[in-house]
């Protein structure tokens, strides 16, 4: 415990670093979509499908996310959460807009909306996964709900953004 007060100064000190750099390990996951010149389908296809992966390997963000939120987001200075996120909006916003200037995208299309829907639906997956899977009597964690659920929140989106 000691060590502990000595490192990290207190338990909230512990908490924020431990929230922090599973922040960063999110941010290193979300760099591997950012591939410019990619169709804007395919991006996000590939966002998609790499936020469910980043999620199923990392439980405990989930579970930190949402205490994080019940405790009204006091944990990480707001600063470093934006220049976390940032790059990843900023290359989902790029993409949006490519997609309407190639006329394959809707030119009414909401950047905001569409970003933070992409990220509700997946987090939100994970967040419930428990209660749904009690709900409807089949494990949502099984490699193959998780599957079918990306793949549907894909097919979605890209519906919706679809000219």
């Amino acid at each position: 415990k000691r060590m502990l007060y000595a490192h990290f100064g207190s338990k909230e000190g512990l908490y924020t670093k431990a929230l922090l750099s599973v922040y960063e390990r999110l941010a290193d996951c979300e760099r591997q979509f950012m591939i410019e010149g990619l169709d804007p389908v395919a991006s996000i296809r590939n966002i998609v499908h790499v936020s469910f992966r980043f999620l199923v390997e990392n439980p405990d963000f989930v579970r930190m996310l949402m205490w994080e939120n019940l405790n009204r987001a006091t944990a990480i200075p707001k600063d470093d959460l934006v220049k976390l996120k940032a790059p990843t909006f900023d290359y989902m916003r790029r993409q949006i807009r490519r997609g309407v200037e190639l006329g394959i995208f809707r030119s009414d299309a909401d950047e905001y909306q569409i970003v933070l829907s992409l990220m509700s639906f997946c987090f939100s997956y994970f967040s419930n996964i428990h209660t749904m899977s009690a709900i409807f009597g089949k494990d949502m964690s099984s490699e193959e709900e998780v599957h079918a659920r990306a793949e549907f929140i894909t097919d979605m989106l890209i519906k919706y953004l679809s000219v």
